[in-house]
Order: structure tokens, then C-alpha cells, then sequence
């Protein structure tokens, strides 16, 4: 998400502050007025911005349901004076906390961190609905009077942060956010230590808007360009172009010539309309006098680290600085290419070119620096009403037994029922549908049996079990063998069968035969176990004798 382009009802994030003017050095921050915070851009720049009621400007288009505001007047009216501010006040350690967890970006970390440390010891306040200081983060006593207030302060403005700093926090691609990326990180700046001098390759109008928000004061400071910052501009311009020795002399040359220690009026193809709007000021010191008298009765002291550095001065009139932008707009999206200064003109527009380049690095500076603080700002009072409202919910769920967090496991308690209703309905279904399997296979041999008849002769006569079975079967009685109840070979039957095959004979029921055994039964086979166990080896040995004349005796017979 663009953060020019992020609104919250009538207000976009860019439009939160506003520059007013510059602080100095020694100037004391208990000087400034609610809303103000200075914004260091470099060492020797510090500028003044000022949040313009955000708040505010929020809640006057926007009205709360009834039914909202009367449930939250409810919960208000069930806490006392001291308990409601108890309730809307947290610690820093708390907020430090949850912004681990909350926020993926390293830098916005940092600079959260540091902005709560600043913020704490002022004398003034940045925020209309908050109250900072050593002591923790609290509701501001407007609000804490006036439960409308805090009603849409909690259900609307809350979420509409949450939902607005959720696009520009957190990183699509990785854990960095818009501001912090690497692309935002770099700007048209020479690092002499890594030979490296970068500058994003896209130039809007958010430079330039930048610029119209500041006053003439912030103007004049912006385009005071000191010669140490345009002399490394320039010497990484002509490397990265691979200006030839002689070519390199000459934009060297033209800019001597602006600086004055060349005579422009014997130099051949000069052109002073080419530096018009530029004005080279040399090193002056500061001016402090001995005595206390006025005029020039004192004498100037100066020392090798008062004195001002050598500077240039660009025109401040904005359709100047439109061109400068463009010169390096031009710059920026041309690339690495060879180029030549065959000639002094040329070479001054050279000069001009690393001018605007170090120029559009000073309002860059500012601009995402503006954008950064922004960014802080916001994101500090979305996790403040985060955790506040958090802890007013805990009080009221104190006060009134069963709360929100109650009623989220019962939900989580619901939701799981549904899911085991839902699994053990699949449970069922299937059972059901294996069960008719089952039965369908049944029926399709039963059917088959009555439609082939009796294997022995073709004989197929119905015959009743003395047995109850689920279902009527016709049995084929000649197919079975000898159905001799006292035989062998019938009883060796009916236990494989494991009673699922009829045990009848041709003509005649099946005697009911009682298989459990006594007590007195029990005893006499215990009494006689030696006997029976020699009487089973005996039978076990004769088995196998007759097994192997039986198998020779069939060997032999194939043999003959």
C-alpha cells in the first residue's frame, strides 16, 4: 500500500504533520508548543514538525451505532473514577512487549523505541488522546470524562489504524516495511567508505511536496549547499561517467569558476546565464564580541571549529528548484553512460547537474525522514489504544464475571462439538454403507445357490434347519457326505462349519446334543488326563502309519 495514498476518513498519513520551522542546536525542547517534535535530518540540520490534531479531525465526520454506545456505556458506568483510569493506563514494559511480537520490521522497532524514550521526558504532549510520561501510557482526562468520546476512540479509530498500518508495517516480499527498505534506506548518498552513491530510481511529487509545506525559513536552509557534500557529489559523477582526465579539468575548472578562484572574464565559452540562481558564499566565522557594548567596539573571536563551511546558495524561488529536480529526475533515470565536457559551457552544466543531485539528496532526506516520524507516530498511538483497550476489556470482565475471553472458549467449545458431529456422521455413513455391501453379497450368493441346484444327480430339495439362522437357506443335503450323526467325518464338519452349515442328514433332523461339560466330567477326565494322553500318542502314531502305507500303497499302484 502506498502511504500517500492510505486514508483514514478525511486524513492520510502524509498529511499528519506539517514543518513550521528550524530548531537550533542550543535551542531547549521544553520551548515547544503540544504537538511539536524536532526532526533531526543531519548533523547540521534539525527541522520543527508539528502533528495537526489527527484525532480530532477523525472523530467529527463519524457517528457510532446506538447499540455500540450503549453497550460501551454500560461497561463505563460499572467503573469507578479510579478503576477507569487504572483500566486505560499501561506500562511501557507492556507496550515494548506486545511490539516484538506486533511488528516484523526491525527499524520500526528502533525507532519506536527511541521516539517513546523522547517523547516521555517532554514537557508538552503529541497527542491529543494520550498522556506519555516515565510513569506509562495513559488516556488523556478529555476523553476519560466524555465515554462517547472514548467509544469511538476504542470501536473506531482502533481499528481503522490497525487496518491502515497493517498494509505499510508489514513487507509483502520480507520482514522490512515500505520506509526501511533497502530501496528507501538508500538515498542519493556518497558513502566514501564503500565507494558507493545511490538513488532510488523513482522521483514523484512527494520531493517536491516536501517543499511546498516548508516555510521561507526551512527554504533557505534546504538549499544552502556546503562545498564538502558537492566536491564528493561531483567526484563520484565524473567516476561513474568516465570523464576523461582532460573532460574531468575542465568541470573541475567550471567549478572553480563558480567558487571565484578563476577569472570567468578571460575565460573562452563561459556562460554566466548557465549559473544564474546559484551564489557561492565562502567561510565566514561567527561573530562573538568581547564587552557587552554594542556597534563595533568588540573584538571578533574566532576558532578553526565556529567556523561556517564554504556553501552555495540556490535560488529558493520553487520554478528554480522544479529545474534543479529535473536535472537530476534526468540524472537518475539516464544510467551509466560515458560522457564528455569538451568545452566550458558544457562543463558548467555539469556542474549544475551534481549541484541538483546533492540538492535532491537534502529533500529527500527530509521527505522520507518526514514519512519515517509519521510512521512512528501513528504506529505508536494504534498499539497504545491496542493494549489499553485490552486492559479496559480485562477490568470489565472483572467486574462483570463472564467476558469476552469466556465466551471465546465457549465458542472454540462449540466449534469443536461441530467437529466431532461432523466426524462421527462420516463414522456412520460409512458403517452403513460397508454393512450394505455385506448384505447386497449375501443375497447375490444365496441367489446364485438357488439358481445351480444339487451337484449330486441334479437333486434339489428344500430341507428345514433345526438351527436358526438370520435368514432361510436351502441346503443340498447329497453334496455333504455322510450325515451319520455318530461318524467322524460329520463331526469334523460341523466344526469347521462352526455351525454356519446345517447339520442335517437326508430325511432326518439333527439330534440336539448338549455340549457343556459337568463338573463331574471335568473330574474324571482330570483323574484319567495319563491315560488319555497315552491313548492320543497311540492314536497319533497309528494315524501316521496308515498315512504312510496309505501313500506308499498309492505309489505303488501308479508304479504298476
Amino acid at each position: 500500500m502506498d502511504l500517500d495514498k492510505a486514508t483514514m476518513g478525511e486524513i492520510s498519513l502524509s498529511d499528519a504533520s506539517k514543518i513550521v520551522g528550524i530548531q537550533k542546536k542550543n535551542e531547549d525542547c521544553s520551548k515547544m508548543t503540544n504537538g511539536q517534535y524536532p526532526l533531526t535530518i543531519d548533523d547540521n540540520l534539525t527541522l520543527k514538525v508539528e502533528v495537526t490534531g489527527v484525532e480530532r479531525k477523525l472523530l467529527e465526520p463519524y457517528e457510532m451505532s446506538r447499540k455500540v454506545v450503549e453497550e460501551f456505556q454500560k461497561k463505563f458506568n460499572n467503573l469507578s473514577e479510579e478503576e477507569l483510569k487504572s483500566a486505560c493506563s499501561i506500562t511501557h514494559a507492556v507496550l515494548l512487549e506486545n511490539m516484538q511480537t506486533v511488528i516484523p520490521c526491525v527499524g520500526c522497532r528502533r525507532g519506536l523505541e527511541e521516539f517513546l524514550h523522547q517523547v516521555q521526558h517532554f514537557d508538552h504532549s503529541l497527542y491529543d488522546c494520550l498522556t506519555i510520561d516515565e510513569d506509562g501510557i495513559s488516556i488523556s482526562s478529555n476523553f476519560l470524562t466524555n465515554p462517547k468520546q472514548l467509544c469511538r476512540l476504542f470501536h473506531y479509530i482502533r481499528p481503522k489504524l490497525h487496518e491502515v498500518l497493517d498494509g505499510v508495517i508489514n513487507g509483502k516480499k520480507n520482514k522490512r516495511c515500505i520506509f526501511h527498505s533497502l530501496k528507501m534506506m538508500k538515498p542519493n548518498e556518497y558513502h566514501p567508505t564503500e565507494n558507493k552513491y545511490t538513488i532510488p530510481k523513482s522521483f514523484g511529487s512527494s520531493v517536491i511536496d516536501v517543499w511546498d509545506q516548508m516555510c521561507q525559513e526551512c527554504h533557505k536552509e534546504i538549499t544552502r549547499l556546503e562545498c564538502t557534500g558537492i566536491l564528493e557529489t561531483m567526484d563520484y559523477y565524473l567516476k561513474k561517467h568516465r570523464f576523461c582526465s582532460e573532460c574531468k579539468s575542465k568541470v573541475q575548472r567550471a567549478y572553480h569558476m563558480l567558487t571565484g578562484d578563476v577569472d570567468t572574464q578571460n575565460e573562452p565559452g563561459f556562460c554566466s546565464a548557465i549559473f544564474e540562481g546559484l551564489k557561492y558564499c565562502p567561510a565566514k566565522p561567527p561573530a562573538s564580541k568581547d564587552g557587552s557594548g554594542g556597534g563595533g567596539g568588540g573584538k571578533v573571536v574566532a576558532t578553526k571549529d565556529s567556523k561556517q563551511p564554504h556553501h552555495v546558495h540556490v535560488c529558493c524561488e520553487r520554478g528554480y528548484v522544479v529545474h534543479m529536480l529535473t536535472l537530476a529526475d534526468a540524472e537518475i533515470t539516464g544510467g551509466r553512460k560515458e560522457r564528455h565536457a569538451k568545452t566550458i559551457d558544457i562543463a558548467q552544466e555539469e556542474v549544475c547537474t551534481c549541484l541538483s543531485l546533492y540538492l535532491y539528496y537534502r529533500l529527500h532526506k527530509v521527505w522520507h525522514t518526514k514519512l519515517t516520524f509519521e510512521q512512528t507516530w501513528f504506529t505508536l498511538l494504534s498499539l497504545s489504544l491496542e493494549q489499553i483497550f485490552q486492559s479496559f476489556e480485562t477490568s470489565i470482565e472483572k467486574q462483570f464475571g463472564l467476558g469476552r475471553m469466556e465466551a471465546f472458549c465457549r465458542e472454540l467449545e462449540k466449534d469443536e462439538q461441530m467437529k466431532n458431529m461432523k466426524i462421527e456422521k462420516r463414522r456412520l455413513k460409512r458403517k452403513n454403507k460397508q454393512k450394505k455391501k455385506k448384505e447386497q453379497k449375501g443375497d447375490s450368493k444365496s441367489t446364485e445357490m438357488n439358481d445351480d441346484g444339487c451337484s449330486n444327480g441334479g437333486c434339489t430339495v428344500e430341507h428345514e434347519c433345526p438351527v436358526e439362522h438370520e435368514c432361510p437357506v436351502e441346503h443340498d443335503c447329497s453334496a455333504q457326505g455322510n450325515r451319520d450323526p455318530s461318524s467322524f467325518s460329520y463331526l469334523l464338519l460341523g466344526v469347521l462349519d462352526d455351525e454356519k452349515v446345517c447339520d442335517c442328514y437326508h430325511g432326518e433332523q439333527c439330534p440336539e446334543t448338549d455340549l457343556e461339560l459337568t463338573n463331574d466330567e471335568i473330574l474324571e477326565f482330570e483323574k484319567n488326563r495319563q491315560e488319555i494322553d497315552i491313548q492320543r500318542t497311540k492314536l497319533r502314531d497309528k494315524l501316521k502309519q496308515n498315512f504312510n502305507d496309505y501313500v506308499e500303497a498309492s505309489i505303488q499302484r501308479k508304479d504298476t
